[in-house]
């Protein structure tokens, strides 16, 4: 019985999808990358560890870390990254970063790595940050520093892509799933050397989306944040209007022609009306709908994961 009602919510799935391809819109011409302050890294690789080879039958993987260039907190402050290569290399392949989500993601931004893998790239999936609040007060400030820390240790392991012989510099993606999605955005568009991204249920207006998300982790640190700040969530959006570089600051430096999204239209943890300010703002690029929440599109997880590659086939392996 259970396994007929999964194949059933699969085939609700499957066929309820929609594409929403890009039209251009007019008048809106897409930004360079731009330089802001805050970001910035380093190009020397204080504490770089690389890890051992392992070979599967479809591909290769091992460990890389290095200190990170600005600090919040002993568990952020070490990129941790797994990176996947195809099991036989042939010469200058496209490099495509993949972020985690919150927490517990591991598994499905692996799964994309493997799966980039397989179909020829090199994939550097990135570790979560630990911590992403501060326990004790609602003032997103924290917060903020860690978003900008996630930012320069993508822009610095960038740089220690393109320093390998099996990676072409010119041919930079990244990818990522709900707060993922959100980092990978913000890192096309202020990453020049990004030239394609993929964003799985991810939104925009990151403040308003801690305040009313279903997340059980969030849910339950923003009920601590109100409680110990004697706040409620209209004073808590009111007071750290800002205090958050959000992708809708930046999303004019983002090529929608070379942008890619997949939207949960029942999401309830990056609700479906900030995925559109998302999709708007960027000069909405091609979107994918899925009838289904955040959590149970882990059902179109392997649909997903075809669209990425295909994504960056597209944009990355024509006339290769």
């Amino acid at each position: 019985m259970k396994s007929t009602t999964l194949l059933l919510l699969l085939i609700l799935c499957l066929t309820g999808c929609r594409l929403q391809p890009h039209l251009p819109v007019p008048g809106r011409e897409a930004k360079p990358a731009g330089q802001y302050p805050g970001f910035e890294f380093n190009a020397e690789f204080k504490g770089l560890k690389v890890g051992p080879t392992h070979r599967r039958r479809s591909y290769k993987t091992f460990e890389v870390e290095f200190d990170s260039d600005h600090k919040t907190h002993p568990e952020n402050d070490r990129l941790h990254a797994e990176c996947y290569l195809p099991a036989k290399q042939a010469g200058r392949m496209a490099a495509i970063l993949v972020f985690p989500i919150l927490s517990g993601g591991e598994p499905l931004s692996r799964g994309i790595g493997k799966a980039l893998a397989r179909a020829g790239f090199v994939a550097l999936v990135l570790d979560q940050k630990e911590e992403l609040f501060d326990p004790e007060t609602a003032d997103m400030k924290f917060t903020d520093a860690v978003l900008r820390q996630a930012v320069s240790d993508a822009r610095k392991a960038i740089t220690w892509l393109e320093q390998r012989d099996d990676v072409d510099p010119k041919r930079i993606g990244c990818a990522g799933i709900s707060m993922g999605g959100i980092l990978a955005c913000l890192v096309d568009a202020i990453e020049p050397r990004v030239t394609a991204s993929a964003w799985l249920l991810a939104g925009g207006d990151l403040l308003e989306i801690l305040a009313v998300t279903r997340e059980p982790g969030i849910r339950k640190a923003r009920e601590n944040w109100l409680k110990t700040s004697g706040t409620t969530v209209e004073k808590f959006l009111k007071e750290n209007r800002g205090k958050i570089n959000d992708p809708l600051k930046y999303a004019a430096h983002i090529d929608p022609a070379h942008s890619m999204m997949v939207t949960a239209t029942f999401d309830r943890v990056i609700p479906r009306s900030n995925s559109d300010r998302l999709w708007e703002a960027t000069g909405r690029p091609a979107r994918r709908l899925i009838p289904l929440g955040h959590f149970t599109a882990l059902m179109a997880y392997p649909l997903s994961k075809r669209w990425v590659v295909n994504f960056f086939r597209e944009e990355f392996c024509k006339g290769k």
